[in-house]
């Protein structure tokens, strides 16, 4: 988890800390339904 957190704070450096937490949510969701 916090490997794909560090991925994304280098693909999304601006995005808020909020943002971030959406998207790692719709990650895991998307990994899930797989």
């Amino acid at each position: 988890i916090i490997d794909k957190l560090e991925e994304m704070n280098l693909q999304y450096p601006k995005l808020s800390e909020k943002d971030k937490n959406g998207l790692a949510e719709s990650k895991a969701k998307l990994e899930n339904e797989k």
